[in-house]
């Protein structure tokens, strides 16, 4: 489980040049890695458990519950009033006797991974063309100093060259 979330805490890192607001940042980093990672969960049926167990007798389990995913499974409403054990097997579980209308059908479970893998990607979108569009502008821009271990008469330098450039390009 570790090895399918490990990858996903690389975009939880902190950056050394931040080129966007706290809200962009928490949006693209912290939504996206949520996304992600429900997604992952909701996927990993064999550490989770399984989306759907369909009871069956006498056939292979796994192949009945993969047909029960994708063929959607539903409950008959009158079935959950009554006594477990004598009349039904399980509440809502009962025979339709012909009256197809009364079933009540749960299809959503198919869809939710998806749904999130696609709003985790949605979240992760502005993020990914800001960064192909800005280029590494920034980080050009910076000419490392951001970090204090350069010498006075080196970052005056720097500093002169950012200052002209910026009057050059002010617009």
């Amino acid at each position: 489980m570790y090895k399918l979330l490990g990858e996903l805490s690389r975009y939880l890192k902190r950056q050394e040049i931040i080129t966007d607001s706290l809200v962009f940042r928490m949006h693209n980093h912290f939504t996206t890695v949520l996304l992600f990672t429900c997604s992952i969960l909701v996927t990993a049926t064999q550490y989770v458990g399984n989306p759907i167990s369909c009871i069956v007798q006498g056939l292979p389990q796994h192949a009945i519950n993969t047909y029960c995913w994708i063929t959607s499974t539903f409950t008959m409403p009158d079935a959950f009033n009554r006594q477990v054990g004598v009349e039904v097997a399980h509440p809502g579980v009962a025979n339709d006797f012909g009256d197809v209308d009364a079933r009540k059908y749960y299809t959503y479970y198919q869809w939710v991974c998806f749904v999130l893998f696609f709003q985790a990607v949605l979240c992760y979108l502005p993020k990914w063309l800001w960064g192909l569009w800005e280029g590494g502008l920034m980080n050009a821009l910076v000419m490392g100093m951001n970090h204090s271990m350069d010498t006075k008469d080196n970052l005056t330098k720097k500093k002169s060259a950012l200052m002209d450039y910026l009057i050059m390009h002010i617009r």
